[in-house]
């Protein structure tokens, strides 16, 4: 997890999350492959965390110290967490879960479906010029399509055809 202040971003950890995932990985490459593929590793970690003290640091030094101290003191309920969870996990095969997504994968979706959805617009208007539209050439090809329409030296024809396009007025006070 990271939070940005100002320019320096503060990152910490739960170090229980990896020692966790590792066993739930072992745990399950124990398992008959009959078995191991009805069960959901994330909600097997998910079950076992949920039973176990979070161990949270923000430095080299601290995820280090935080390592030994779970491996010394939590290994053997690290282990017994995990094997409760698969039984638990296990327990019920019907069961349907609607895993939820990260907020970033999500963001990054809804952007890349209205790029597209732009670029689509844009060629249905004649205003894109065979070019794909990308994050990185989206400022510069609404630029010139803006400066495009908004210079007089257009022709006549070219903002008619435009103005059909954009569905305006053909009444003459309403005209480009």
């Amino acid at each position: 997890m990271s939070n940005i202040k100002g320019k320096q971003a503060e990152i910490y950890q739960n170090i229980m999350e990896s020692l966790v995932v590792q066993e739930v990985a072992r745990q399950i490459n124990q398992l008959s492959s009959n078995l191991s593929k009805y069960l959901d590793p994330i909600e097997v970690t998910t079950y076992a965390l949920n039973h176990l003290p979070p161990l949270y640091a923000s430095s080299q030094k601290g995820k280090h110290k935080q390592k030994l101290r779970a491996e010394q003191k939590y290994k053997q309920q690290i282990t017994v967490a995990v094997r409760q969870a698969i039984a638990a996990v296990q327990r019920d095969p019907l069961r349907v879960s609607i895993p939820l997504t990260k907020e970033k994968e999500t963001n990054y979706q809804s952007a890349m479906i209205a790029l597209r959805e732009l670029q689509d617009l844009l060629e249905q208007r004649k205003l894109l010029n065979q070019r794909e539209l990308s994050w990185e050439n989206l400022v510069g090809v609404m630029k010139k399509i803006l400066n495009e329409l908004d210079n007089p030296k257009i022709s006549q024809q070219r903002r008619n055809k435009l103005a059909a396009y954009f569905h305006e007025w053909t009444d003459s006070n309403y005209q480009l």
